[in-house]
């Protein structure tokens, strides 16, 4: 849909990319997105074989070195996801503006581009960056 509207004179080739990458980081959130908050490490973490079967594993030990790999893995996934909620929110300020037009028939102000995005990226990522737990530093 977004190939036949790249001659369209309401649409920049700006707007089309922005809508285009924005299509693809859906697909990469609703489909793959959360991968890294599924992994979960064996039970035996990185103790050896051994040690579980003789039963003097510590179990402390076990549940947070799967707390650290997992923890690790969930780092590892944090910027690709925010790229891909950054870009869903950058085309979501295009159909924002859209609908401003039509509604107050003016542009909105160009301040509100920046603000607007950067409210939706910080509003879904808080939960991921909050507390003194966080895995995620700040990077806006």
């Amino acid at each position: 849909m977004l190939k036949a509207r790249e001659t369209d004179a309401d649409f920049s080739a700006e707007q089309i990319a922005t809508l285009e990458t924005a299509r693809s980081s859906r697909n990469y959130l609703a489909h793959r997105a959360a991968e890294g908050g599924l992994y979960v490490p064996a039970s035996t973490g990185k103790r050896k074989l051994r040690e579980i079967v003789l039963g003097t594993a510590d179990q402390a030990a076990i549940e947070k070195e799967r707390a650290e790999m997992l923890l690790a893995h969930i780092s590892k996934a944090l910027p690709a996801f925010e790229e891909a909620v950054r870009a869903l929110a950058e085309a979501d300020n295009i159909v924002a503006g859209w609908s401003y037009l039509i509604q107050e028939k003016e542009d909105r102000l160009p301040t509100v581009t920046g603000w607007y995005v950067n409210t939706v990226v910080e509003w879904v990522l808080e939960p991921l960056r909050g507390g003194a737990n966080s895995v995620w530093p700040h990077s806006s």
